[in-house]
């Protein structure tokens, strides 16, 4: 009996040309398969402090604590040649809400105190490094001080106020009280508030955030934004404020609109609103907190991420070319055992 060729087969030439074709694109799918297999290896480095220069260092993200304070300057490893973002908690500030909005407006609300928190000499840093019970590695870096609470008009100082920023970071993805932190790319921080001596009943406080860079050398205001679509994890928005600059990789300021109110053995969560005032020459966020008695603490993220890239991209498709190079292994297969 002869054997059987493909043109005695029913299968219209088009349709051939195609399978053909696939099958000779098939060692490239597969090349791109091993690219991006080896670009999505998971790789553990644990993060570090080095305290002499004030800096974590993690996979996808470094951040220095400018003059030991709670002034962020992030940037990806081997890349701060080309762009540095800054994330600085410049000051808290006691205000009357004057048209009762959530919000902080500088020309319409009445400031009474604020909290400068820019002075390195008030804050003590400690570090310490954790094994969870998964095996997930966590640094922290904590940050405490006492700040001056200080009158608008010239005059002696308020009081005190107990603040703290406590830096986590984590060496994989870590579900922290249902929210996910990307290991080894996102600072989670946790910014506490004790025994503000509040001038009035009536007022709030709001925790002004300045947003700053350097990009090849010069200073400039990245340019900042609100990400219109917003993560939930269970049922709480966390808003994104990106920041972007003359660089392939940006950085993200990440709250969520809840923060904890404590007194003794109680907790309780409240609201958070804020407020924006981006500019070409400044960029600022003002989170707003309710008037407490006890320790308000909230938990906002810094992280970066980069712009994109060959293997990134394709990384994102991973599902999509496994699917296509299964979809050609069986093509090719079942065209050989036609052909015998």
């Amino acid at each position: 009996m002869n054997k059987m060729c493909v043109r005695d087969i029913n299968i219209d030439r088009p349709i051939y040309l195609v399978v053909i074709c696939m099958g000779r694109i098939l060692p490239i799918f597969l090349a791109m398969l091993v690219v991006v297999s080896i670009g999505g290896m998971v790789v553990y480095a644990k993060p570090t402090w080095r305290g002499n220069v004030d800096t974590i260092y993690a996979d996808g993200i470094v951040v220095q604590f400018h003059e030991r304070t709670p002034e962020y300057r992030i940037w990806i490893p081997r890349k701060n040649d080309t762009a540095v973002y800054i994330v600085k908690f410049n000051r808290i500030i006691e205000f009357i809400d004057k048209d009762n909005d959530g919000k902080f407006d500088g020309s319409i609300d009445e400031i009474l105190a604020h909290a400068p928190l820019t002075a390195h000499d008030i804050w003590e840093v400690t570090d310490e490094t954790i094994t969870l019970e998964d095996g997930t590695t966590e640094l922290r870096v904590l940050f405490n001080g006492t700040a001056e609470v200080l009158p608008m008009s010239p005059g002696p100082r308020i009081g005190f106020a107990e603040v703290a920023f406590i830096n986590h970071i984590y060496d994989r993805d870590t579900n922290v009280s249902g929210y996910i932190i990307e290991g080894g790319r996102e600072l989670k921080i946790d910014i506490v508030i004790s025994d503000w001596p509040w001038s009035s009943d009536e007022s709030k406080l709001a925790l002004e955030i300045v947003f700053a860079g350097m990009f090849k050398g010069k200073e400039r205001t990245p340019h900042c934004y609100r990400e219109r679509e917003q993560i939930r994890y269970k049922n709480v928005k966390v808003h994104r404020i990106r920041m972007e600059g003359d660089a392939d990789y940006y950085a993200e300021f990440r709250y969520t609109e809840q923060a904890q109110i404590r007194n003794r053995n109680r907790a309780a969560n409240c609201c958070v609103n804020a407020s924006d005032q981006f500019k070409q020459n400044s960029a600022i966020t003002w989170l707003v907190y309710p008037h407490f008695n006890g320790t308000l603490v909230h938990d906002p993220s810094i992280y970066a991420g980069e712009m994109g890239g060959a293997v990134s991209i394709l990384r994102g498709y991973l599902p999509i070319i496994v699917a296509i190079v299964i979809g050609v292994v069986v093509v090719v297969v079942v065209l050989k055992k036609i052909r015998k």
